[in-house]
């Protein structure tokens, strides 16, 4: 997926911060992640809102999904995440499943894949 991609935490439950700065700790262990996503992770730890550009193939849907894994794993009940095509959606809606992630895809519904219908607001 190409263009960019866009996350932001949309609550903050009490004890986020400690959570958060324990999930620091998980991204040393995220073997699918190089040394700059690490460090774009670690920025996102520290961060509300995080945009992660680049180019097609630089590994931004690997990354913003670990960064949704990790603010999900510590607490945060609600978050956004966006990009700027369906098909940059599909991907993220992928890559976030694959992580046992419950999301919900908003959009018009036939621009979606038809795997990922069910995670469509209309069908849930």
């Amino acid at each position: 997926c190409d263009g960019v991609v866009a996350a932001a935490i949309c609550d903050q439950p009490s004890g986020l911060l400690e959570s958060l700065q324990a999930a620091k700790t998980m991204i040393v262990g995220m073997t699918h992640l190089d040394a700059h996503q690490k460090d774009a992770a670690k920025a996102a730890i520290e961060n509300k809102l995080v945009l992660v550009e680049g180019m097609p193939g630089t590994g931004k849907t690997r990354l913003a999904a670990g960064i949704l894994e990790l603010w999900s794993r510590s607490g945060v009940k609600s978050l956004l995440a966006t990009a700027p095509s369906a098909v940059g959606v599909d991907c993220l809606s992928e890559a976030l499943l694959k992580r046992g992630l419950r999301i919900v895809r908003l959009g018009y519904p036939a621009q979606g894949r038809a795997d990922l219908a069910g995670t469509t607001l209309e069908a849930q």
